[in-house]
């Protein structure tokens, strides 16, 4: 007999607000359908499972549910997916002139797989996305190519932890050719 254990996906989705919806402009068997179904999903464990409706009642609906004490389905007006529908916290972003490997730090250090790149004044530019990343680093690292690579002696310092004796021109950026090898004892 197959185990009717919750799998790691279904446990997600057990979790998340599941909206239960008629159509549009519905009539009294959709929002009545959806009342009803979200009523079954949270008894079969979807506890956040809740009836919506994607638009206005008509006054025999209303009746109904006033008439049997249940309240209408939440008033869902627009249907198009947002971004903060998927967010559970605020957004770390980084702005586009930080180094990539302190971004990828970044990455690390707060367990996301994506960060947001922002422009100076907060708004939206690129995403920088782990595995993405991954892939397109790899067609970068052959060794058989040396890369040309705008830096700046700044990043370089920072990027391998260096410890100058003297630096001009921190900042400046500059195309290099590099080729990156590291030995491990």
């Amino acid at each position: 007999m197959p185990s009717l254990a919750p799998t790691p996906i279904l446990r997600s989705a057990m979790q998340n607000v599941i909206y239960v919806i008629g159509h549009k402009n519905p009539d009294t068997d959709s929002v009545v359908a959806a009342s009803a179904y979200a009523a079954l999903k949270r008894s079969l464990g979807f506890a956040n499972a809740v009836a919506a409706r994607a638009g206005a009642v008509n006054p025999q609906t209303e009746y109904i549910f006033h008439r049997f004490g249940v309240p209408l389905p939440e008033f869902i007006p627009d249907l198009v997916p947002k971004v903060e529908y998927y967010l559970g916290e605020a957004p770390v972003c980084v702005s586009a002139s930080l180094p990539l490997w302190e971004a990828l730090s970044i990455m690390e250090k707060s367990g996301r797989q994506v960060l947001p790149i922002v422009d100076e004044g907060g708004r939206y530019k690129a995403l920088l996305h782990y595995s993405a990343f991954a892939q397109n680093i790899l067609t970068k690292i052959n060794p058989r190519k040396k890369a040309v690579i705008p830096t700046s002696l700044g990043h370089l310092i920072d990027t391998i932890k260096a410890q100058p004796l003297v630096v001009f021109d921190r900042d400046k950026v500059f195309n290099a050719r590099m080729v990156v090898a590291a030995l491990s004892t």
